[in-house]
């Protein structure tokens, strides 16, 4: 299973793309606006077995975890690890396929980015306008958002981070046998871990939904948090949005 090394991000302003963690989607999210609401889901929520999930195979038990949690009306992600010598991190919140906010670094670089169905807003500090302008002055960008499309092939490696499937699509693939171990805890909730021989160990909730609780890997981290919390989104002010 892969973290967050290895992902190039983007190409253009998506280049600057980067990782710090920073708070985010607490009782509102990191955007307002256009809000949809969602009864908690979480593993930690409910006492009920995971349907038998220790007595399956390895396999078995990652796959219905991917379904689940691709299934998952909202979710919160957090991670950091290291690309190509850089400091990686994000702080992403996610309701369903078309909605999202957050933050991603890296190294010095942050960039802030909200979906709204086919838009996306894309803003950053300083050092991420002077690599996407390439201009030592970028005051006039500053607390902008560059408004583009989901369509926009220079984003596409920057909105995979902001879709569920495309996270873990990239984050449970095995990359060598994965076998199951005995049941642990991940921050407080009961797991089974799948251990990938050629990489990490991805933790799968044994209690309530079999989500995915996160990934540890040569010192990278993933965490999947919130499934079913409340997540509000919106655009931000007209007067802060630089059209393409």
């Amino acid at each position: 299973m892969n973290t967050l090394n290895g992902r190039r991000l983007g190409a253009g302003a998506a280049m600057a793309v980067a990782g710090l963690l920073l708070a985010g989607c607490t009782g509102g999210t990191p955007a307002g606006g256009g809000s949809e609401a969602v009864a908690s889901s979480s593993p930690r929520a409910s006492a009920t077995s995971g349907g038998g999930l220790e007595t399956l195979s390895a396999s078995k038990i990652l796959d219905r975890a991917v379904r689940t949690s691709e299934a998952a009306t909202s979710v919160r992600v957090k991670g950091s690890g290291r690309d190509h010598g850089d400091t990686v991190a994000l702080d992403m919140c996610i309701a369903g396929r078309h909605r999202a906010s957050g933050h991603i670094w890296l190294g010095h670089r942050r960039v802030d980015v909200i979906r709204i169905g086919s838009v996306l807003y894309v803003s950053g500090n300083a050092r991420f306008w002077r690599s996407s302008t390439r201009q030592q002055d970028v005051s006039a960008f500053t607390g902008k958002y560059l408004k583009t499309s989901t369509h926009d092939k220079d984003f596409a490696d920057l909105l995979a981070l902001m879709r569920v499937p495309d996270l873990l699509a990239d984050v449970a693939r095995p990359t060598g046998q994965v076998a199951k171990k005995a049941r642990t805890t991940y921050h407080g909730t009961p797991a089974v871990p799948l251990v990938d021989e050629g990489s990490g160990t991805l933790y799968v909730a044994a209690t309530g939904k079999p989500y995915v609780l996160g990934l540890r890997a040569n010192g990278e981290r993933l965490d999947f948090t919130e499934y079913g919390h409340r997540i509000t989104v919106h655009a931000p002010p007209r007067d802060r949005v630089i059209p393409v």
